[in-house]
């Protein structure tokens, strides 16, 4: 079944595909994400150096120079390890979960809102599965101790994590992570087909320029709303490996410490740096992905198939 017009991200049921070319599609995107990734990565830690410790940028800046340039690369292996299964899961679930709540006709009522939901609950099983190493990844990351690293890799940080609060510390903050990708899921997805439809001609071959701007609204919109549930995803993370001061006690009373404390802009804190850099990832990641794919496309073509 082919989505033509439909409005949506470009997610279209066409049957239960073989599980062997998932897997091949699945680690082609895999490779596309992380090199993409590995790229922007040192820009992206300065956010989350702000996330987790309530810096500014320049204070920031200077405890990722005061660890050396390769420390912008700190936690970025585990992160890898983190990323691998997520696009095989997701190859293996999204077109199934989406017919589910669509059906058969892309012109349904709310049709962003149930792709977005769909894409939510393929990320989320793929998310549950991977978020220890998630959680150790930002642990690696968020260390700031000026040249002396709390940790010395991932193994240490996962020992010393398990062996000080538990097994269960390695899924705390999962419940914000997940409002969070829900929030981004439903507002990106529901607004980019909003958008299309009203500013969109899609028999127009030249109207990619329109279309680009609304997926650039919608993610921003998408950032914009979500940011927060992700600055208290990452205080929650690194809860416990901090002095006894800077604990908290669940979602709630994390939003409610950051707020009297550091003020309502503090969960957008890295914002500014974040959405954009994350963004121009994400272009990247897609060239990637396009190239990898088409790749395993070519490895997976039937030779006795007939061109037309």
């Amino acid at each position: 079944m082919e989505g033509e017009g439909d409005g949506t991200l470009g997610f279209v049921y066409d049957g239960q595909a073989d599980f062997v070319e998932m897997l091949i599609r699945g680690g082609c995107m895999t490779f596309g994400h992380a090199l993409a990734r590995g790229i922007f990565v040192p820009f992206l830690r300065l956010p989350l150096l702000m996330q987790a410790h309530n810096a500014t940028y320049s204070r920031s800046w200077k405890i990722l120079t005061k660890q050396g340039f390769s420390s912008g690369w700190q936690g970025f292996g585990t992160y890898v390890i983190s990323v691998l299964p997520v696009p095989i899961i997701e190859q293996l679930t999204q077109d199934t979960l989406i017919y589910t709540f669509v059906g058969s006709n892309p012109d349904s009522r709310l049709l962003g809102l149930k792709v977005g939901l769909a894409l939510f609950l393929s990320t989320s099983l793929a998310q549950v599965l991977v978020y220890p190493f998630t959680l150790i990844s930002r642990r690696l990351a968020a260390d700031k101790r000026n040249s002396v690293f709390r940790y010395r890799g991932f193994f240490d940080c996962w020992t010393q994590t398990v062996q000080k609060e538990g097994y269960a510390a390695l899924y705390r903050g999962m419940g914000a992570s997940l409002c969070g990708a829900f929030v981004m899921a439903s507002v990106t997805n529901t607004l980019y087909d909003t958008s299309t439809r009203m500013f969109v001609d899609f028999s127009d071959p030249l109207q990619s320029g329109q279309k680009f701007l609304c997926w650039v609204g919608s993610v921003l919109s998408g950032y914009l709303l979500s940011y927060p549930f992700e600055t208290v995803t990452v205080r929650l993370q690194i809860n416990g490996s901090e002095p006894a001061t800077h604990k908290y006690d669940g979602i709630v009373d994390c939003f409610t410490r950051i707020v009297q404390a550091e003020g309502v802009t503090s969960l957008w804190r890295g914002l500014l740096l974040h959405a954009p850099v994350s963004s121009f990832a994400f272009l990247l990641q897609q060239f990637f992905v396009q190239r990898t794919t088409a790749f395993a496309d070519a490895m997976l073509q039937d030779p006795d198939d007939d061109d037309y």
